[in-house]
């Protein structure tokens, strides 16, 4: 019988374990990299979206609480001289308010007076007559003022003229009622008055979005009136529109302390509340407005930025049914993109893709230009695999915003599942030129070059992962993609340091690079011929994941060189059982097999390979070398022939060498 020597185990056609795609496919690469920036980009396209929730109705008081009768001024826009010459009229009369800490407004200097008489001549020139006009109480309170100067400081004519007294009954003027003397107005009055003048400068400011000097003005009024809902509320939204959020919670707590029941003061403290990511306490605000019931209108609003803030908080079963009910209320506004895209978010995010995809679809009808949308659907159709459908949305975000880095990343990564290498590796130049500080994207930029076999570049990507962020949660992988990398082009020694690195880090669970780290370590330890501690890598990845048949067939590769045939067909067993198509288990079972002179079961696993592979030439090999160590020649030199036939058309090197020794071998015996 001869004596035949058995071959070399058999592996995939890279130098390690897995070929990449299985790698990726592994760690869940495209869901981890699709989710990167996604939860933080969902939260700033809600903020931008909530920040447009502004109900397109007046912000008009119940008449419980008006101060003055005024609403709110409509106006402008006017020439910014006008704005000017109220900026100059605030300060004189804000200086005239602080000098009079009592409010009375009896020390009128003579500058005041001089420049109070042509703002009243201007004021009398714009206004004449219409009691309507939005600067009427302006005009009134100045001519107040201005009379009780005269008053005090200018002889009555009757004083100069005695005479024109000659002939009138004292009595006459003796029980005159102080009301008809128009510069005499009783001192409440006249803060009432100033009080509207404040409020009235302050809302023509606004309108000319002179928000600081409406601010002082609203200050003003309040300063007269402490009880002014109105000042307090439209403060509040200069200072709203200014960022000012704590200042403007301020504002409307004195609202809501002053009224109440006004539905509009805890909408827009809840807005702010947004801003200041309040996010419960803004809850409860508009849990107060769905209460009071102001209107529908109003009620859609709640439900719609309640939904958004339930979204926000990661509340996404609430979110959806605060759309739902912001939905059925059926309102024809504007504003229901945003209800649409909120909740194909909130269906996004709890994995219902279909559904988001559709509710995506409604807000893309009612808004075509909304960028973020395009994503928020580029990435539901990512998730379910639609990667071209997904380029496409991204195409279209880029259209609309080309300067968007996070568009061009997304969209390449898209591109690097569909295999389209290239171009995914020019839409991460693009995005690193945008934005040279994103560190995941030098990582899929250095594993597309990886794939494309540039492994120069990619070792260069993925060391600068590392510079940029040492510890994000992704620097475990690049740590790992690196060693991946230096073990392919056998530079084994600094491929296991990075490996060690690697299994030291804590990253994304979805990324599972503490059990890549183990298996390429397992792998490195294998090619350098350091089998124990091979099996000692892949012992610890298979206390970790008892269940990637992968391992075990390397565990079993490992053992076998260690002569532990009993315990490596073992392993290759379970790698079997949990991948029955692993043609390299099934090979190398049979080697294992022929050195414990096996030969037969040998011959059954190398024929269950060749069933499952046709074209796998090592499979013919080792058969034959079974069967030759079973005296049947001929059989043996068919399976030589065949599997050197397949050798040459792949162009292996390696095992024409062998298959030739133990063709020329089996000629030498007849």
């Amino acid at each position: 019988m001869l004596t035949e020597r058995p071959p070399t185990q058999h592996t995939s056609s890279t130098p390690i374990s897995m070929e990449l795609n299985a790698l990726l496919e592994q760690t869940d690469i495209s869901a981890f990299f699709q989710k990167q920036t996604i939860a933080e980009f969902s939260s700033e396209h809600l903020q931008t979206l909530m920040w447009k929730i502004v109900p397109e109705v007046p912000m008009s008081f119940s008449e419980p609480i008006k101060a003055s009768g005024q609403e709110q001024v409509e106006s402008g826009p006017y020439p910014e001289s006008d704005y000017q010459w109220l900026v100059e009229v605030l300060e004189v009369l804000t200086n005239i308010v602080t000098r009079n800490a009592n409010n009375s407004f009896a020390t009128l200097t003579e500058i005041d007076y001089e420049q109070l008489d042509v703002v009243l001549k201007e004021l009398i020139y714009v206004v004449g007559d219409d009691e309507e006009h939005p600067l009427a109480p302006l005009m009134d309170f100045i001519g107040i003022l201005t009379s009780q100067y005269e008053d005090e400081h200018f002889s009555k004519l009757t004083d100069l003229f005695p005479e024109l007294t000659e002939g009138v009954n004292p009595k006459h003027t003796k029980d005159k009622d102080p009301k008809d003397n128009p510069t005499k107005v009783p001192e409440k009055s006249t803060k009432a008055l100033a009080a509207e003048a404040f409020f009235l400068i302050g809302s023509l400011l606004s309108d000319g979005d002179k928000s600081d000097e409406a601010i002082s003005a609203y200050n003003q009024a309040i300063l007269l009136n402490p009880d002014y809902a109105e000042a307090y509320y439209y403060r509040g939204e200069a200072e709203r529109l200014l960022g000012k959020y704590e200042s403007a919670v301020v504002a409307f707590d004195e609202v809501i302390r002053i009224t109440s029941v006004e539905p509009y003061a805890y909408f827009r403290r809840a807005d702010v509340r947004c801003a200041l990511s309040q996010y419960e306490s803004a809850i409860a605000d508009l849990n107060e407005v769905i209460q009071l019931n102001p209107d529908e209108v109003f009620v859609y609003f709640a439900y719609l930025l309640r939904g958004c803030i339930n979204r926000v908080l990661g509340q996404h079963e609430a979110a959806i049914d605060d759309i739902d009910k912001a939905l059925r209320l059926n309102l024809d506004d504007p504003s229901i993109y945003i209800a649409y895209a909120t909740r194909g978010g909130a269906r996004s995010a709890l994995g219902q893709h279909k559904a988001a995809i559709g509710d995506f679809n409604e807000t893309l009808l009612h808004n075509p230009n909304d960028v973020g949308t395009y994503f928020m659907r580029g990435y539901a159709r990512s998730s379910l695999g639609q990667h071209e459908a997904a380029i496409a949305d991204y195409d279209k975000a880029i259209h609309h915003q080309s300067d968007d880095a996070d568009a061009y990343f997304r969209r390449g990564v898209n591109k690097v599942m569909r295999n389209m290498l290239e171009a995914a590796v020019a839409d991460f130049d693009e995005s690193i030129q945008l934005n040279a500080n994103v560190s995941h994207v030098y990582l899929v930029r250095g594993i597309a070059q990886l794939m494309r076999g540039q492994h120069e570049a990619a070792i260069a990507d993925l060391s600068e992962t590392i510079t940029l962020k040492p510890d994000s949660n992704h620097t475990g992988f690049a740590y790992t993609m690196r060693g991946y990398v230096k073990f392919v082009i056998g530079q084994y020694e600094t491929a296991i340091a990075d490996l060690d690195n690697a299994i030291q880090i804590k990253s994304d669970p979805s990324l599972d690079h503490i059990d890549l780290a183990y298996i390429l370590r397992g792998d490195v330890k294998s090619a350098i011929g350091q089998y124990t501690e091979a099996v000692a890598a892949y012992s610890e990845i298979i206390r970790i994941n008892p269940n990637f048949p992968q391992v075990y067939k390397n565990s079993a590769d490992a053992k076998r060189e260690l002569g532990q045939l009993e315990a490596a067909i073992a392993d290759y067993d379970k790698a079997i059982q949990l991948n029955p198509n692993d043609i390299y288990a099934y090979c190398n079972r049979g080697i294992a097999k022929i050195l414990l002179s096996e030969h037969e079961d040998a011959i059954t696993d190398c024929t269950k390979a060749i069933r499952l592979s046709p074209d796998y030439a090592a499979a013919y090999h080792t058969r034959g070398i079974a069967k030759a160590l079973l005296g049947k020649t001929q059989e043996s030199k068919a399976d030589y022939q065949k599997a050197l036939e397949l050798a040459e058309q792949d162009d292996n090197q390696d095992i024409k060498i062998e298959i030739k020794q133990s063709l020329e071998k089996l000629n030498n015996t007849e």
